[in-house]
């Protein structure tokens, strides 16, 4: 490669897998490494079988997996054809997944063997299983035949990932990432995280500890992960579900020095009766979602591990991101995301401010009167001039080189790092007819950051125990409002919409009579 950094992920695997072919490179926690040559292999049958069922240039391929070691195969072999991939969660529902799948034009879904039924997607794309061999067969089990067609050149513009996020309506948006910017990721994370900038020619030795990827497959920061990872030539070890007693002793047994989690897994870690060793931790980062302060602080006292913050989104892909050394040093300002990330610009739209929040950006900074910072809607560009600026749909402000983030411009709740948005719960708790009106709020949680509260209108007490288990099979778990509180009437503005700040605070007061879900 001679200096010459990949402007494409395939890229930067395919020099691994010609110049360290025998180096370790990935494993599902508890089990051995496959080298960069079996993953190569693998991927290559991949790209083979699809192939066989005409998956080409231009061809759209959901992928419905978990987080082990299949899916970077899976993807690559996507990939190889020219083709896109649609990253979807294992942990959505057929309803979801099919819904997904028709916004996006996927032609053809992969899932895991055996892990979820998806024979529902009536009227949807064919189906394949990926085995435990990492091998594509069909719903009865046969395997898919391999084809001999020679593999397309791939372009770094081509969409290479399309992440489904929901609009403020509910309705599914779908964000393209072309081959190009998953490699402008890698870049920036690299100068961010490690002592020397660019694409390592040579795997890191085996002494350095692997990277552990905990975020579940379908989220855009479990994917960057990956990207850094395979950018700067270390191992990778994949853990499926989150288990502190698991992660424990995969830190143990690898020395592991950076861990990168969501809220949840902090709190979890932060608040857990098991003995857990971090010593060998340098420091955590934690993105996704809004961090409980009472949950960092217990946290760093207990292991004494700083936790670094980042900010992005499924949209604009990383954009800001704490220093380590700014920490150290003591010039990290407290609640700031930290700076901004190479190639990243950002601009503060001030005409999207809340009336709100000039007084927060004066509580959060310090600040009084004249001396605020401006506060508005985060937009960010990357690439330069020629590209858009993207809005954010984040409240913040900009101050001494570091970026606040202060609040939301949607309704959107964020748990345990999944966005949530009320219209598509109150729209599933409607279907099931057991309610006369339901809005869906946000509560905060110190292990999860928020979760979703139903106000419900006229649910009777015999359907209060039977209506999570009707919303299990419709929206995905973490959708599911951990209590239902009833209201007289739903709240209402002067022009007939659904007041939520109002609701809000009428749930809140009623908290005594919450019922938990089961």
């Amino acid at each position: 490669m001679s200096g010459v950094e990949p402007v494409m992920l395939a890229e930067a695997f395919a020099w691994r897998a010609a110049s360290d072919r025998e180096a370790d490179f990935i494993a599902d926690a508890g089990a051995g490494f496959a080298t960069y040559g079996q993953v190569d292999d693998r991927a290559e049958q991949a790209a083979r079988q699809l192939a066989s069922v005409g998956v080409g240039p231009g061809s759209i391929v959901a992928l419905h997996l978990v987080n082990d070691s299949r899916w970077p195969a899976v993807l690559l072999g996507v990939w190889r054809r020219g083709a896109s991939a649609v990253i979807l969660s294992g942990l959505l529902r057929p309803t979801e997944v099919g819904a997904l799948t028709r916004a996006a034009e996927a032609e053809l879904v992969v899932t895991i063997r055996g892990y979820g039924d998806l024979s529902e997607l009536e009227g949807g794309p064919p189906i394949l299983e990926v085995d435990d061999d990492g091998r594509l067969r069909s719903p009865d089990g046969e395997i898919v035949p391999v084809a001999n067609d020679e593999m397309p050149t791939v372009s770094a513009e081509t969409v290479a990932c399309i992440f489904a996020t929901s609009g403020t309506t509910g309705t599914p948006k779908l964000v393209r990432h072309t081959h190009r910017d998953l490699a402008d990721s890698a870049r920036q994370m690299v100068a961010v995280y490690s002592r020397k900038r660019g694409f390592r020619e040579t795997v890191a030795p085996d002494a350095v500890p692997p990277g552990v990827i905990l975020y579940p497959f379908g989220h855009i920061a479990g994917l960057h992960a990956f990207v850094l990872r395979l950018w700067v030539g270390r191992r990778i070890v994949l853990l499926r579900k989150f288990d502190v007693v698991r992660l424990a002793a995969l830190v143990s047994e690898h020395r592991v020095d950076v861990l990168q989690l969501v809220p949840a897994m902090l709190h979890a870690l932060a608040t857990t009766s098991e003995q857990v060793d971090l010593s060998s931790v340098k420091y955590i980062t934690a993105g996704t979602a809004p961090l409980p302060l009472t949950t960092r602080r217990t946290f760093e006292e207990r292991y004494g591990v700083p936790i670094l913050a980042t900010y992005g989104s499924t949209e604009v892909g990383p954009v800001a991101h704490v220093r380590y050394t700014d920490v150290v040093l003591g010039r990290q300002p407290a609640n700031s995301v930290g700076r901004l990330g190479v190639g990243v610009e950002v601009r503060i739209d001030t005409s999207k401010a809340p009336d709100t929040t000039d007084e927060a950006a004066d509580q959060e900074s310090g600040a009084t009167g004249g001396d605020s910072p401006e506060t508005g809607e985060i937009v960010v560009r990357k690439g330069g001039a020629e590209q858009p600026w993207i809005g954010t749909g984040d409240i913040g402000y900009l101050e001494d080189g570091f970026l606040f983030v202060t609040g939301r411009l949607s309704d959107m709740l964020i748990v345990g790092g999944f966005n949530v948005f009320p219209a598509d719960v109150e729209r599933a708790i409607e279907r099931t007819g057991l309610v006369e009106a339901v809005v869906v709020v946000p509560v905060p949680d110190d292990r999860l950051g928020q979760i979703p509260v139903a106000g419900v209108v006229n649910l009777a007490r015999e359907d209060r125990e039977r209506l999570p288990d009707l919303l299990r099979a419709e929206i995905a778990p973490y959708k599911i409002p951990r209590h239902f509180v009833d209201l007289p009437r739903i709240p209402l503005t002067a022009r007939e919409k659904v007041d939520r700040a109002a609701a809000t605070a009428e749930i809140l007061e009623r908290l005594d009579r919450l019922v938990p879900t089961r």
